[in-house]
């Protein structure tokens, strides 16, 4: 046996859903005195981050709005309908605030779904709960990637209508995020609700401050970069004689601009601002250019001859110049004079030419292409290097 609960009957609702809809207008205001606007409370709830498209600048979340108000027509006597507290009505026949974003990615359009109801407590409380996936134009500062932090914002108002008629005013300030999950690529920093009232319109602005995080960039994009100016280097130190000289710094050279092309291609086409990473990557394909240059200049020096061009003074003296401290050999040396030779600490007779003492050094071209090769990569390794500190000083500066 069912035991007999006192409460509100289907009856009881059909009741008071007939009572409540005579002569009501959904049209007008629910504002007992029609001078003074309706005020509509807004609460917004964060669900997720969707996606985030720096390109296009394309920010979509998912999240769902509490908005609040007070309709005084839609009140009714509790106890004179059995007990019965709430009701909901579907939202094309009550009055409801038309709450649209001014700032969408695609077309305007009122927040909230068509099968989402309106519930009203017995005192005249209205709350509505629609929930969407968003989309708002994002002005997006890619900087300082992959260390950069986006602010983004979705501006909503009701739209044609002065604040004098409806006072949008936020519930809390704070965002809502009991039902927030994570994004793998974006960190929410910060978020809040504020009230701008200008010009007579009044307006809610959700506010999110969004941080990227680096370490898919860092492995995908700074660390192969860094190994690519390593190796762009390392031509120097490849022997002549492989003929692989050439081919090698061109293909690292191509390498670089297919990167860039690619990074450029995950990138806002903006030039106000430009990432960093973007000027960065461009010295490093004019670095790379510059060594195909010096690589072709080493080669044709490499292989000249001495008879038909002989070494001119200034080559020979960078050679002596650059080779004095790392290629001078400490040896005791005696010259005899009437056979020109050289004799060394062990009682042997040397080379005519003795590479104890630069003054007796006989500079070759081939000599010069290796002086050069070192001169390049030295110069090269500490331009890369420069390079990456101040790129990451920059950046990570950013943060603070």
């Amino acid at each position: 046996m069912f035991q007999k609960n006192y409460g509100s009957t289907i009856s009881d609702i059909t009741t008071l859903y007939s009572d409540l809809q005579s002569g009501y207008n959904m049209y007008v205001r629910p504002a007992d005195d029609q001078n003074l606007p309706v005020v509509v409370n807004v609460t917004f709830n964060l669900v997720g981050i969707k996606d985030f498209d720096e390109v296009t600048g394309k920010f979509s979340v998912t999240g769902y709005f509490y908005i609040t108000w007070m309709d005084s027509r839609l009140s009714w006597n509790p106890f004179l309908y059995n007990e019965t507290y709430t009701i909901s009505f579907p939202q094309k026949q009550v009055w409801k605030p038309e709450i649209t974003m001014v700032n969408p990615y695609d077309s305007i359009k009122s927040i909230g779904k068509d099968f989402i109801v309106i519930n009203y407590f017995y005192n005249g409380f209205a709350y509505w709960t629609p929930g969407d996936v968003m989309d708002s134009l994002c002005s997006v500062n890619v900087k300082y990637y992959p260390f950069d932090t986006q602010t983004c914002y979705f501006n909503m108002l009701v739209w044609g209508t002065l604040s004098s008629q409806i006072y949008l005013r936020p519930g809390d300030s704070k965002i809502g995020m009991d039902y927030f999950a994570e994004h793998g690529t974006w960190k929410l920093i910060n978020a809040k609700t504020e009230g701008v009232y200008d010009g007579g319109l009044s307006m809610i602005t959700v506010t999110m401050v969004v941080s990227r995080r680096p370490l898919f960039a860092l492995v995908n994009v700074i660390l192969p970069i860094m190994f690519m100016s390593i190796l762009n280097l390392l031509v120097f130190y490849l022997p002549v004689e492989s003929g692989e000289r050439v081919s090698y710094a061109i293909t690292v050279l191509l390498a670089i601009a297919v990167f860039l092309t690619l990074v450029g291609d995950n990138l806002p086409k903006t030039s106000e601002p430009m990432s960093i990473i973007c000027y960065f990557l461009m010295i490093d394909l004019v670095l790379s250019a510059i060594i195909c240059f010096m690589t072709i200049l080493g080669l044709s020096l490499h292989f000249r001859n001495e008879t038909e061009h002989p070494v001119p003074p200034f080559w020979a003296k960078f050679v002596r110049s650059f080779n004095s401290g790392c290629c001078k050999k400490k040896t005791d040396i005696v010259v005899d004079f009437n056979n020109v030779s050289v004799i060394d600490n062990t009682g042997e007779k040397g080379k005519k030419v003795a590479f104890a003492d630069n003054e007796f050094m006989e500079i070759k071209w081939k000599m010069v292409a290796q002086s050069l090769d070192k001169l390049w990569f030295i110069l090269g390794g500490i331009w890369t290097l420069i390079c990456f500190v101040v790129f990451f000083v920059i950046t990570i500066a950013s943060l603070g």
